[in-house]
């Protein structure tokens, strides 16, 4: 037995997403880039290497299609030292990768969403 549930993080997860789909705004996402605010960190495992990175999370979002939360993820900075941002016409492109939070399989979801708990209010 568990001592954690399957369904845990169920109502934080419906709270997260009502957050979110009050906010997003008709943009239709929350832009997380901002240095105002704390930094909204996720880890992906990557296969090719065996091990889990620490991301930054640039955006988050209700998809109208089917209601998930979803996210972009990438470093915080590349090999140089440039920060990495994505503009508002990649964020709202098709071409945009979003990512669901809960459904990914690369995205460590608990803490994903436990740091978007806390910190989103930052980005409204």
């Amino acid at each position: 037995m568990a001592l954690i549930p399957d369904n845990f993080f169920d109502g934080l997860y419906e709270t997260v997403k009502a957050f979110i789909l009050e906010h997003q705004g008709p943009e239709g996402y929350i832009d997380t880039q901002s240095t105002d605010g704390d930094t909204i960190y996720c880890y992906v495992y990557f296969g090719d290497i065996l091990e889990s990175r620490e991301m930054r999370i640039h955006a988050v979002r209700v998809n109208p299609d089917n209601g998930e939360v979803e996210v972009i993820y990438d470093c915080d900075v590349n090999g140089i030292g440039t920060v990495i941002t994505y503009d508002e016409a990649y964020l709202q492109s098709p071409q945009a990768q979003w990512v669901k939070l809960r459904d990914d399989e690369n995205l460590h979801y608990e803490p994903a969403l436990v740091n978007i708990a806390r910190h989103i209010e930052d980005y409204i």
